[in-house]
């Protein structure tokens, strides 16, 4: 057809030789560009972090050094290491000074580490706390500091304890940190003194993101289990939580690299290296807006340039459509009165050979139209009739509802507590089991309508069935066909418990395993013969709903049918059992096939 062939050229001159390659282009060169920049700047940050890491790593391990030549020095001198001496703590921090004061001069001045914090000496025998070129402290116990507490051979986050032991109040609001770090030796007495090591988290910090190009929004020192040595938010240093759980995790045991995160919704470009020594991970995470930002303004751009396009388009269209206006214009008049409810209009001009065969068309369709109108106003009225008719079919239910919570008050004033909850736990199984028609309803309601009923059945068979169950909070918001779970539950206390002697246990327990949602409902009843256990699974499987043979297992198979047509083919039931010990039926919903239908 000629309006064929005007359409594709049409379509060819405007979209694809002009819109569509330079959209294309300009995307596909956009994301190169992204790409790139993120490429380099996570290349800059990892050689920064390397940098900044092995800094850190060798301060870190001066301050070792001079820790121990400071505790050989210390180990010279008898006052310090001989417990049967009569001496003052004043005396004691006397002669302490000098070697102190020579080895924090060493980290300060010679190996210029600015974030030193003072020495602690603890002499677990005296109960004495010396703190380098400051003062002591008498009587003071060991689980007030909670340094000493940690694990040996490892640095780890303490409190500068020289303001919390001279202002506990002022001390208890303190949020500063010390990265500290224990060294112990042994007096006459076999007794330990602990020098604890300590330099300044700030200080620590600004080492890490020294020297980067773009702030980073994470920079963090963080152990193999999740805890922050290190942080830029003070509040978290400490702490294991959960977004940086989820970085670690990332990680994937590499010692260093470089990758893309999702964190809260937004991309960061994450970068990292392992301390062998310390077992800490180095972290930088960073926007990665902020990387790209500079071209996106140029990516802005492209909606205004599109603009343009389709205006030239537009006019090269006007150019090849300028010798069919006059036959639009017609088709549109013709258009409108069918709009307005002429629905007998009929176009009588002789079009050009482009549009005969489009007028002829038109013709026809508006013949097809008025038909149709008459027979949608007839059908029209049918449907009013059958929305009446189902409002009215809608009164029983309320009816009952009403009857049954009616029932209940009574019951409830007369103090018949039994009878109350039956008719309570009844009304709340045909407010569900009703629920205007649904097929589909969240996993809570198919689950609190199969509790209702095992409600229902207990008080008629005197309390013996203990229902249990373990779902997680995320499945309560699954849809699932509305009697997922009370025909199996009736089919336990029908089948399962035939002449069961003693309590009947129901057990329904939900686990996800990837794409997948697995539920079990377990009963401890007479269980199924290997024999026939295999013909139920074969009936389940059967969808052939007219064989009047296959009428046991209606209610399974069913079920199973509807699970197929929501989840998918691979999604459904399966029934295991030991005879004599137990029956469990196995649901499995395949949630990567589950398909987007109504209730």
């Amino acid at each position: 057809m000629r309006i064929n062939a005007f359409r594709v050229r049409l379509f060819v001159l405007t979209s694809v030789l002009i819109l569509v390659p330079v959209l294309v282009f300009s995307i596909v060169l956009f994301t190169s560009t992204q790409n790139t920049l993120k490429e380099n700047a996570s290349h800059n940050i990892q050689e920064t972090l390397e940098s900044n890491f092995k800094n850190i790593e060798s301060k870190l391990a001066v301050m070792e050094s001079a820790s121990t030549s400071l505790l050989i020095a210390l180990a010279k001198l008898p006052k310090i290491v001989d417990p049967t001496l009569e001496v003052t703590g004043a005396q004691l921090f006397e002669v302490a000074q000098y070697p102190v004061t020579v080895h924090s001069s060493l980290i300060v001045d010679t190996y210029s580490i600015g974030g030193f914090n003072h020495f602690y000496l603890y002499l677990p025998s005296r109960s004495m706390l010396l703190v380098s070129k400051m003062t002591f402290f008498e009587g003071i116990n060991p689980n007030v500091l909670d340094c000493h507490f940690i694990p040996r051979d490892k640095w780890g986050v303490s409190t500068p304890y020289e303001n919390v032991i001279c202002n506990p109040t002022v001390g208890a609001t303190i949020k500063e940190k010390n990265i500290s770090k224990n060294f112990y030796m042994l007096d006459n007495e076999d007794n330990e003194i602990i020098l604890t090591t300590n330099v300044k988290e700030q200080y620590i910090s600004q080492l890490l993101i020294s020297g980067l190009q773009i702030k980073p929004t994470y920079a963090v020192i963080m152990d193999r289990h999740g805890n922050l040595i290190s942080s830029m938010n003070e509040e978290e240093i400490g702490k294991s939580l959960p977004q940086y759980r989820n970085i670690l995790a990332a990680l994937d045991g590499q010692e260093s690299g470089n990758t893309e995160l999702a964190i809260n919704g937004k991309t960061y470009l994450l970068n990292w290296t392992y301390s062998q020594g310390n077992e800490w991970y180095y972290i930088i995470a960073t926007d990665a807006a902020l990387v790209v930002e500079g071209i996106t303004p140029i990516f802005n751009m492209l909606p205004i340039i599109s603009l343009c396009l389709l205006v030239l388009s537009f006019g090269i269209t006007l150019l090849l459509t300028y010798s069919t206006v006059h036959p639009l214009r017609e088709l549109s008049r013709a258009m409108t009165e069918i709009k307005n409810g002429n629905y007998n209009v009929k176009l009588t001009e002789k079009p050009n050979a482009e549009f005969q065969s489009i007028y002829a068309g038109f013709n026809e369709m508006a013949a097809e139209i008025s038909t149709l109108m008459r027979n949608v106003s007839e059908e029209h009225n049918r449907k009013i009739i059958a929305t009446i008719q189902m409002l009215q079919t809608e009164i029983n239910p309320h009816m009952l509802y009403n009857s049954l919570e009616s029932i209940y008050s009574i019951a409830k004033i007369n103090q018949q507590e039994e009878i109350a909850n039956r008719v309570m736990a009844l009304s709340r199984f045909f407010r569900i089991a009703l629920s205007g028609g649904k097929h589909l309803v969240p996993f809570r309601e198919a689950f609190e309508l199969a509790k209702q009923y095992v409600t229902v059945q207990n008080i008629r068979l005197n309390y013996k069935i203990l229902f249990t169950y373990d779902i997680p909070e995320n499945i309560y918001d699954l849809n699932v066909p509305k009697f997922l779970l009370q025909p199996v539950i009736e089919n336990c206390i029908i089948h399962g418990f035939q002449n069961k002697r003693g309590e009947w246990h129901i057990n329904l327990s939900v686990n996800e395993e990837g794409d997948w949602v697995v539920l079990t409902v377990r009963d401890n009843g007479i269980g199924i013969h290997d024999s026939t256990l295999a013909r139920l699974n074969k009936r389940v499987e059967n969808f052939n709903f007219e064989d009047s043979a296959m009428g046991k297992g209606y209610a399974l198979r069913n079920l199973n049918y509807q699970i197929k047509l929501k989840f998918g083919e691979e999604s459904g039931i399966r029934l295991n059992s030991v005879y004599g010990e137990y029956t469990e039926v196995v649901i499995r919903l395949n949630l990567a096939g589950r398909k987007t239908t109504r209730g």
